[in-house]
């Protein structure tokens, strides 16, 4: 069952590319311990189904080199993204010959859920890694947006809500589209200082000296939204998929980086 702030879609949490947010990295850091790991005397000298630290204590060391504590991998100010991903890698590795399959299993979607439940662009695999869920060029266009956003408030926060839904499968499709859409509209506000959409435009033809083509595009952007999404909904065309839902997340990328540079 989904909680409250997944159903009434509240939550706005986003782990970009090269990114291991405090949120992903306390929840990954939360499965360090009980029920998984800890000693003979956390489980009883005659159960061995656990984790043993000591031995995960050396794992580590012999992998980075030197002695990092735990609470390091919560810390983004002394460990990197990929050493977070080291580390839940070799967690799940000392799983696979500490722990029988049930609980090994229990562990492997506990790390799953937290990399969906932190928006991750990041996903764990069945092989025990953590893998980039879509492809790298697109993963650092988000980020890139995301922080292009920063003075937008409102838009960003819709960005980074949307971009959650669209790839944990929570939102629908078309809800997607409008909300892009939408996020696009108000970043073009924002960077001509304009209260509508159509006086932004025209900033931007005079301003920037945008080819008719461009605009075009843009008026495009618009008109696909009004034809697929909401009670704009026109009925020319069928509903949107997650095909045309990440090709409009393309084209609603490219337009907002294309405009960042050109008013810089």
């Amino acid at each position: 069952m989904k909680p409250f702030s997944r159903r009434n879609k509240l939550k706005k949490e986003y782990s970009g590319f090269e990114e291991a947010t405090l949120k992903l990295r306390n929840r990954l850091l939360q499965l360090h311990g009980k029920p998984y790991s800890g000693n003979e005397y956390s489980f009883g000298i005659n159960n061995t189904n656990w984790i043993h630290e000591k031995a995960f204590d050396k794992d580590i060391q012999m992998h980075f080199g030197r002695k990092i504590s735990i609470e390091s991998f919560r810390d983004e100010e002394k460990t990197t993204y990929d050493e977070v991903f080291d580390f839940i890698e070799l967690y799940y590795s000392r799983a696979v010959e500490d722990l029988d399959y049930t609980k090994r299993d229990q562990l492997h979607d506990n790390i799953c859920s937290a990399f969906k439940n932190s928006g991750s662009v990041y996903g764990f695999n069945v092989d025990g890694q953590a893998i980039l869920n879509l492809d790298k060029k697109k993963a650092k266009k988000i980020t890139t947006v995301k922080a292009i956003l920063e003075p937008a408030e409102n838009a960003r926060n819709k960005f980074i809500n949307l971009i959650d839904g669209l790839f944990n499968r929570s939102m629908d499709p078309a809800d997607a589209i409008g909300d892009l859409y939408i996020v696009f509209e108000d970043f073009i506000k924002e960077v001509t200082n304009q209260k509508s959409f159509k006086d932004a435009i025209g900033k931007l033809r005079n301003s920037l000296s945008l080819h008719p083509i461009q605009v075009k595009l843009i008026n495009n952007l618009k008109d696909y939204r009004g034809d697929v999404w909401g009670p704009a909904h026109a009925g020319n065309s069928q509903k949107p998929g997650e095909e045309e839902a990440l090709w409009y997340l393309d084209m609603i990328l490219s337009q907002i980086e294309y405009m960042e540079r050109k008013t810089k």
